[in-house]
């Protein structure tokens, strides 16, 4: 339920003409396209592909969202012709429109890794395996109740597609409403207090050149994780970037 409230409140989610959520309706394709551009905040009126699906005529209530998602790669058509907007989606199908949406790197050996760890791994489609692995990487299943399943093949709820989405939403940084330290006053950024934190082994690729004969204590690098980690408590995706400074080890 705090999961489809946060969605709501920042208007990713929608009830129903009559008032009521049916958090365990049966979600379709229709409005997981449209939680997907809502949730990963892209603008559904710009940069949109025509569409030529039948099905999805420009006074279809999902029009633009359908269109934006289809520009994204983040979803296709059932037929080169036809989006099928009404028929419902497996779970399998929803982790992967998800996956979509983060831009991290997986690989078939990292996703049978990966998915490995849940007894019903092996049921994930093929087709789907490495986009259901990043999903579940960057946080899509952190709020099932079972963590042991994956259930692909099962049909996916209103309520377990918000838990998915809100998971990765978290962790790839697109919740809006995430407070951190810093704030903007003013004009002015500053910074409540500094707290020393432990931070884990990380595993990153480096953006800049550093060369042990010619970098400088005090310079600054960039790098990308290359996997998700948690620092004090909050969840990075891998891909993010992390800056560091050259300190001189003694």
């Amino acid at each position: 339920a705090s999961d489809i409230n946060r969605l709501t409140e920042q208007c990713v989610l929608e009830g129903y003409p009559d008032g009521m959520f049916k958090p365990n309706r049966k979600v379709s394709r229709a409005e997981l396209a449209t939680m997907v551009v809502k949730g990963y905040n892209l603008d559904a009126t710009s940069n949109c592909e025509t569409l030529t699906f039948r099905d999805v005529p420009s006074s279809h209530w999902a029009h633009n969202y359908i269109s934006k998602a289809a520009s994204e790669n983040m979803v296709a058509g059932k037929t080169p012709n036809t989006f099928a907007p009404n028929d419902n989606v497996t779970r399998s199908e929803a982790l992967t429109i998800m996956a979509k949406g983060i831009n991290c790197p997986m690989d078939s050996a990292k996703a049978d890794e990966i998915l490995s760890q849940y007894k019903d791994g092996g049921k994930v489609p093929c087709w789907a395996r490495e986009c259901v692995a990043k999903a579940i990487e960057n946080g899509a299943l952190k709020n099932e109740r079972n963590q042991d399943y994956i259930r692909p093949n099962d049909k996916a709820t209103r309520a377990e597609t918000s838990a998915m989405l809100q998971g990765m939403r978290l962790a790839g940084g697109y919740d809006k409403s995430t407070k951190t330290a810093t704030q903007d006053l003013g004009g002015k950024t500053f910074i409540e207090k500094e707290q020393r934190i432990t931070i884990p082994t990380l595993e990153l690729t480096m953006n800049d050149i550093i060369n042990a004969k010619h970098v400088n204590v005090g310079e600054q690098f960039a790098a990308t994780t290359t996997s998700e980690i948690t620092i004090d408590g909050k969840t990075f995706p891998c891909g993010s970037t992390v800056r560091g400074k050259i300190v001189e080890v003694t």
